[in-house]
Parts: C-alpha cells; sequence; structure tokens
C-alpha cells in the first residue's frame, strides 16, 4: 500500500519537538527523528552487571559510602568486558560506567575508598615495578581510579615505557591522566618523542592540536612542551615539503602520465546503480594507490600492481586469483574500498567476493593478508566468511582498509543473520592469529532508495573503515550505533545510538519525499581535537561527538547536523573547523548537479560552491591539499579554494578529447602519498604536478 508523502512542514515540526530526554544546563537538546529513535538496534549488555551497578547506586543514595564503593570495586575487579546501559543513548563498558559513578562521589566517599583500597593497590603497583611492567602499572591505574597510588602507577608506567619507546603505552597512560585531571607536561613530551621514534607524524601532528594550549609550558630540562613537539617534528623521517603542498593548492598545475592499467580493471568496475528518475548515487571506484617499500602501489579489482620508474611500467605481483584463491567464475571482487594499509614494509589487503548471479547477491567470501612488498610474497593470510574454521569469523565479510596499530590488525566486519551483526578485529601483526573479536551492535539493514523493491533477500550492512586516534578505534556499525573501541583490548569504551531511518517505511525513500535519497553515502569517521564526527549510512543526521562522554554520560556537543541535500561527508577543512560536503541538487525530476558544501562545526551553514555542468559526475575520491579541495569528475579534475569559501576553482580538463567523450572513469580516486598528489582510475593513473 502506498503512503501519501509527509509533509515537510509537519516533519519539520516534529524534528523540533521531540526531546532526547533531560540534558545537563550546559549542553543543548539534540534533534530527534520522528520516525523511530529507539531504532531496534541490539547492544548485548550484562544484567548481572546491571544489578550490580543498581545495588551501588542504592548505596550511594543511602550514604553507606563502604559498601557503595565495595560494590563498584568489585564491578572493576572483573576482567570481562561487560556493557551497561548509562543513558537512553549512550552504553559504556561496565568499568567506565563505575568510573563515572566514582568521579561523581562526594568527598567523604572517596576519602572511604582510598581507606578500603590504597594498600591493596600500593602492594599491586610495587609488583608491577619489581616486574618492569608498564602495562601492568596501568591496570593499576585502571583498576583504583580513586586510589592516591593511581597518579604515581601512571608516572611510573610513563618512565618505564619511554625507556622502551612504548608508543602505546605512553597513549594510555596520557589518556588515563586526562581522566584524573591533566596529563603532565613530561609526559606529553616522552610521548611526542616516542611518536617521532615511531615515524608517526599525524599522531604528532594530532597530539600538538589537541594540546594547543599547553605548548607553552616548561618541561624540566626540555624548554617547553611547543619546543619539544617542534623538534620531534623535525626528526620525523619523510616529513611532506610545505613549499610543494602550497604550489599544489595555489600554484598553476598540470598532469603527468604515470601508468595505464589493464582493459580488465575497468570491465571489473561497477557501474552507477541508476534509479527510474535518473538519478545515481555518487560512488567512488574501489580502486586505490599507495606507497610502501620505496614503491608505488596499485589495488585493483583483479590483481595488485607495482609501479615503475619509467613510464607506461606497470607489472601485476599479486594475482586474486591465482595468488589469493579468489574464484574467477560467476563471483566479483567486492568492496568499497581496497586501499591496502600500509605497514612499513608490508601492506594489509582485504579483499571480498560475492556472487554475481541475481539470486546469490549475499553469498560473500572475505579474506584479510599481508604482504611484504620487499620479497613480493604473501606473510599470512586468513579467510573468512565460509574459508575459516574459527567460529568467531564464520560468515564475516570485513571492511577495508584495515588499520595497524601496535602489535595488531584491526578491522571492522560484518555478518548476516536475521539482520547483520558488527563487529570489530583484531589480528596479530606477524602472524594473522586472531586475538580478539568483539561484538558491537546488530539490526536490520536500512537499504537506499535505489535499492529498495529489487531484491527479496535480507541485506548485510557494511559497517565504516576505521579511524584510530589516541589509542582509541572509532567506527560506524550502520546499525544504529556509532562505537568507540580501546585499540589494544577490544573494550568498548561507549557506544552511541543514532536517529535511524526507519526501515519499514518505503515511501521515505522516494525522491519527491522530504527524505529525498536516504541516509549518508558511505564515509570514514574523522577525529579533530577532543571530538568526533560521524556521518551513519543509516541516519540523516551528522554527529559531532566528544571523544571522552561527560561525567553524566553524554556525547553530543552542537546539534546534530540534518543530511538535506547533502550526499557524502568528505572531511574537516581543519584550518578554518569546517564540514566538507558533496551536495546534489535536482533540476526538475532527472538533473541533478553536483556542488561542494560546508558547514561550520557549530551547525552554521555556509555558501556552497558553484555547481557543476547538468549531468558531470564524480569520478573518484576527494582530497584535501593545503587550501584546496581536489574534486575528480568526468570532464576534469576540480580545484576548489578552501580559504576563499570554495566559491574560486579552476581545473584541468581530461587530457584527451577522445577520452573526455567515451570515457567515464579518466580522473579517478586522489590520494596524496608523499607529498605528491596522484589520480587513480580504473583506466589510468596520473600525478598532479605544480609547473
Amino acid at each position: 500500500m502506498k503512503h501519501a508523502p509527509r509533509s515537510p512542514v509537519l516533519f519539520l515540526f516534529a524534528l523540533t519537538t521531540l526531546p532526547l530526554g533531560p540534558r545537563p544546563a550546559a549542553a543543548q537538546v539534540a534533534p530527534s527523528e520522528g520516525d523511530d529513535f529507539s531504532n531496534s538496534a541490539f547492544v548485548r549488555t550484562s544484567d548481572e552487571v546491571k544489578a550490580e551497578l543498581f545495588f551501588a547506586e542504592s548505596k550511594v543514595a543511602a550514604e553507606e559510602w563502604a559498601a557503595a564503593v565495595s560494590a563498584f570495586q568489585g564491578i572493576l575487579d572483573r576482567d570481562e568486558p561487560a556493557v551497561v546501559e548509562f543513558t537512553d543513548r549512550v552504553h559504556l563498558s561496565a568499568h567506565e560506567a563505575v568510573r563515572r559513578h566514582l568521579e561523581r562521589l562526594p568527598e567523604e566517599a572517596r576519602a572511604r575508598y582510598r581507606e578500603l583500597y590504597d594498600e591493596r593497590a600500593e602492594a599491586a603497583r610495587r609488583l608491577a615495578l619489581r616486574l618492569f611492567d608498564p602495562e601492568r602499572l596501568v591496570r593499576v591505574a585502571r583498576r583504583y581510579p580513586l586510589s592516591s597510588v593511581a597518579p604515581r602507577a601512571l608516572e611510573g608506567a610513563s618512565t618505564l615505557a619511554a625507556e622502551r619507546g612504548d608508543v602505546e603505552t605512553l597513549r594510555r597512560v596520557v589518556r588515563l591522566q586526562r581522566r584524573l585531571g591533566a596529563p603532565r607536561p613530561l609526559d606529553l613530551a616522552r610521548l611526542a618523542l616516542a611518536l617521532a621514534d615511531d615515524g608517526d607524524r599525524a599522531g604528532l601532528l594530532a597530539l600538538e592540536e589537541r594540546e594547543g594550549g599547553r605548548l607553552a609550558e616548561a618541561v624540566e630540562g626540555a624548554g617547553t612542551l611547543g619546543a619539544v613537539v617542534d623538534r620531534a617534528l623535525e626528526r620525523v623521517p619523510g616529513a611532506v615539503d610545505p613549499e610543494r603542498l602550497a604550489a599544489l593548492a595555489n600554484g598553476p598545475i598540470g598532469t603527468r602520465f604515470v601508468a595505464q592499467l589493464p582493459t580488465l580493471e575497468k570491465s571489473r568496475q561497477p557501474e552507477p546503480d541508476v534509479d527510474s528518475l535518473g538519478y545515481a548515487p555518487i560512488s567512488f571506484p574501489p580502486i586505490a594507490l599507495v606507497e610502501a617499500g620505496g614503491a608505488r602501489w596499485i589495488a585493483g579489482r583483479s590483481a595488485l600492481y607495482r609501479v615503475g620508474d619509467e613510464p607506461r611500467s606497470l607489472r601485476p605481483v599479486l594475482s586474486y586469483v591465482d595468488d589469493l584463491g579468489a574464484a574467477p567464475a560467476r563471483r566479483e571482487v567486492s568492496g568499497r574500498s581496497l586501499r591496502p594499509a600500509v605497514d612499513g614494509d608490508r601492506l594489509i589487503l582485504v579483499l571480498n567476493e560475492r556472487e554475481t548471479s541475481y539470486f546469490s547477491r549475499h553469498e560473500e567470501t572475505s579474506r584479510i593478508a599481508a604482504f611484504d612488498t620487499l620479497e613480493e610474497r604473501i606473510v599470512w593470510r586468513v579467510d573468512a566468511a565460509g574459508g575459516s574454521g574459527d567460529p568467531a569469523l564464520a560468515d564475516v565479510v570485513f571492511e577495508g582498509p584495515a588499520v595497524p596499530y601496535g602489535d595488531l590488525v584491526l578491522v571492522p566486519g560484518s555478518r548476516l543473520s536475521t539482520g547483520t551483526e558488527s563487529s570489530l578485529f583484531a589480528f596479530d601483526r606477524e602472524t594473522g592469529a586472531l586475538r580478539w573479536a568483539r561484538f558491537l551492535a546488530s539490526a536490520e539493514k536500512v537499504s537506499r532508495f535505489v535499492a529498495r523493491n529489487r531484491k527479496t533477500t535480507v541485506e548485510r550492512a557494511e559497517p565504516s573503515s576505521l579511524v584510530v586516534a589516541g589509542g582509541v578505534a572509532y567506527c560506524s556499525t550502520n546499525v544504529g550505533v556509532v562505537a568507540a573501541v580501546d585499540a589494544r583490548t577490544g573494550e568498548p569504551l561507549w557506544l552511541f545510538r543514532t536517529n535511524r531511518v526507519k526501515p519499514s517505511d518505503p515511501d521515505t525513500f522516494r525522491r519527491v519525499s522530504y527524505y529525498d535519497t536516504g541516509g549518508w553515502l558511505p564515509s570514514t569517521p574523522a577525529v579533530l581535537g577532543d571530538r568526533v564526527i560521524v556521518a551513519p549510512e543509516d541516519s540523516h543526521f551528522l554527529y559531532v561527538l566528544a571523544r571522552v562522554p561527560s561525567v553524566e554520560g553524554y556525547l553530543v556537543g552542537p546539534d546534530p547536523l540534518f543530511k538535506g541535500g547533502r550526499e557524502t561527508f568528505l572531511g574537516v577543512d581543519r584550518a578554518r573547523d569546517e564540514l566538507l560536503f558533496l551536495e546534489q541538487s535536482t533540476l526538475g525530476y532527472d538533473r541533478a548537479r553536483i556542488r561542494v558544501g560546508a558547514t561550520r562545526l557549530d551547525g552554521g551553514a555556509l555558501d556552497s560552491s558553484v555547481p557543476l555542468q547538468i549531468e558531470e559526475e564524480v569520478t573518484g575520491r576527494p582530497a584535501i591539499v593545503g587550501d584546496a579541495l581536489f574534486l575528480p569528475t568526468n570532464k576534469a579534475l576540480y580545484r576548489f579554494r578552501l580559504d576563499k569559501g570554495r566559491l574560486a576553482f579552476d581545473s584541468i580538463p581530461v587530457p584527451d578529447a577522445l577520452l573526455r567523450a567515451r570515457e567515464r572513469y579518466v580522473f579517478g580516486n586522489l590520494s596524496l602519498e608523499g607529498g605528491r598528489l596522484y589520480s587513480v582510475s580504473p583506466l589510468v593513473v596520473f600525478e598532479i604536478v605544480p609547473r
């Protein structure tokens, strides 16, 4: 039965009149979708821990402090990473929930806690010191957060970790020190130097951004914190030349031919999914170029290629069929992103396959593999979704790119049962052995309107790719939950329920309705200072969330941003604290024009760019370089000036008029590798060069 389209006025009224519940006075009330906030997403919680928390809270209410802190400590003494509901939107790990309860206790209760547990904490600290074990010292601080021993345990962990160059433990120390008050300048300086030794320039820049207000503080024997960070940045090898970036962003530019890809790559690229009204969602080809082991590599849909130094020099080094066991018959390599993760001289590949026949599209296989670029061989490989004997990996399909972290490789994945189960997996960086698997949430997938009423089978929802910052992995499950997980242990630090699009209402997915095209197109969460920005594919809102919940458990900062005509979240213009989007406006019912849009972090709208030509398609992933946003299309490569409100732009046309007329993919996905900007499409690879 068809429903009449919803009135935009009535829907806007619903958005502004349905509150989320009580919020602290300093926080803003976020809009809630009128469809279904409860959203049916399932998060696995512990009823036993919930009962213990309820008992402890009752003792707090009765001011029976000894009983209350003993009950809280009993939960902290548990090793399993249980999850409990903390507010109507936020689930926390049991340990995080207890720490927030402890942080709200009055001084009388805190004093009682120290009386009961200082001696035990000190004994654990001394044992960890005798064993020279920084990780054990961190666990002491986490297990006894209100003890007077916790700060000293973290100081000892910092000293031992700095001696060993253990950057991951230093990250955990700094994160815990923020919970206790503020990190010591000495520990921040140690972290900066360890990041430099690890070659992590991005981590150094993130540290400098987050601690910008403390750079003038003194570090004993080393000047100021800012001076230490500057020296650390100078030590990082392979630093990008700022003059070259400025030339790319502001000066005259051209193209340099690098390589032509085999015809097979073009033939295996998916065609855009066009609806009956002529609309096709913006999509990026699953092909990527990266640098590793002193060479350039292209991951296509049939093979991994090595790009030579000479023009037109391209050599396949890893066939997915011959070397990774991909089945050629009636199957295709799938996945939104084939971009490998760079792990020193290794590439971490995530490769999925699916049946191409109409009635078997839900049958998928998946594998993750480490490839040594120097020896050009597979080091380890893990098959899932039918190829693994491990029950934790049964029917799982990974979503790349993977993220190397410490001695782990992290990758999100999902599997199909009655709905989609979304999880995070950690594999040993050297052997590929599964170290842990963490279930996050499950729900039915919300399909975009172009896919509705076409298939009778249940579809699998694909989680977003990961971003890891400060030892925490952030991911949108796209089944109603955004997750923050401890990247080393897999402990879910918090799970945030989003406003889901209601899956059961097909009318809201018609283009003529107010909802337009459904949720956001795929994107990766972005971390900016103490905030994480995420645009879930099953929601009409973009969220700017705190990386650490408040004591009361709240995460939402400014009001969530309603999607409207925006299609996909591109990233953050960090110089101006602006969120960048691709918008698609319609002319009548069968024409669409694309614009570059921006919004301030506080939600304030900004002017959009001039529209592209009618029927001009985006053919690859854009890239932000300095003060410019580069956008590839089937007509040209555009350069929008971010420092001039995206209103000023220029372009490079497709080099060959015949290619421009006949080929859709000439300019493709853009990537900045070692200060060089590349365009890689299923047809050809260019380098964008200053003239």
